[in-house]
């Protein structure tokens, strides 16, 4: 290492420390060298934000969570492009993990906004949309699966729009959401699965359209991919929509396929 710092290459000089940095980073009796090794680093390139990345990462590893978001917010300061949203999204995780989930959706809409690529977004999304059910945040929920819907290719939309649509209703009672969505994914109802069906379903009982729930049961009935427990579960939802719309042929046939 001292050969390589006297080289006149500062580039490759600060290569070097954080190199080192991160071989100390290993061992946790080794961080205090690994932070001063990166440190140093930092000093010769201030304006390098991928030196301030690493200085984060070893922060990260000794769970020092406010100097490792310290240290991300300088990487932004110097960096852009695909770089940038990966800091965003580090930063985003790291609020989430900390269940702090206003300022980890806001920066994770930041990084979506920028392009971020679907395969880095969907591991902090899944996260966060946990953590903002369990905080009844709708507003959080619907900003991520909105940049989630966004950045996703076109033939996979509408199931990610389905399992919106269902939380909407389930988790947040929000049934004019859940309808606005269902009446967007009309045009696809012809090409749903077994799978989506039953959700579909589902949703139509849970929004009190009871009526139009009973066609996608029919289909599912009608599947032969269904074990008998699944047409058992499914016979007993229509039963439940049939009795809500008392339609009196409808509960008579229901009941005799049951039994």
């Amino acid at each position: 290492l001292r050969i390589v710092e006297i080289s006149a290459d500062k580039h490759e000089v600060v290569r070097s420390l954080l190199d080192v940095a991160q071989v100390y980073a290993i061992e946790p009796c080794n961080h205090d060298q690994a932070i001063a090794f990166a440190k140093r680093a930092s000093l010769m390139e201030p304006d390098n934000g991928n030196d301030w990345g690493v200085i984060a990462d070893i922060m990260l590893i000794r769970n020092e969570y406010q100097d490792a978001m310290r240290a991300l917010q300088k990487a932004l300061k110097y960096q852009e492009g695909f770089e940038r949203t990966r800091t965003l999204l580090k930063m985003a995780q790291i609020n989430s993990d900390l269940e702090e989930l206003i300022e980890a959706t806001k920066l994770f809409h930041q990084a979506a906004q920028l392009g971020a690529p679907l395969e880095d977004l969907l591991p902090v999304a899944e996260h966060l949309i946990f953590l903002a059910t369990m905080q009844h945040s709708q507003t959080a929920f619907e900003t991520l699966c909105n940049d989630l819907i966004a950045a996703s290719p076109e033939e996979d939309r509408a199931e990610l729009l389905l399992q919106q649509a269902m939380t909407l209703a389930r988790v947040f009672d929000d049934l004019d959401s859940a309808r606005r969505i269902i009446d967007v994914l009309k045009p696809h109802f012809a090409e749903f699965d077994l799978t989506q069906n039953c959700v579909l379903a589902d949703i139509f009982t849970l929004i009190h359209e009871e009526q139009t729930a009973i066609e996608p049961n029919f289909k599912i009935i009608r599947s032969n991919e269904l074990s008998e427990k699944q047409r058992f579960q499914r016979l007993q939802a229509m039963l439940v929509n049939a009795t809500q719309i008392e339609d009196t042929a409808l509960i008579k046939n229901v009941c005799t396929a049951i039994m």
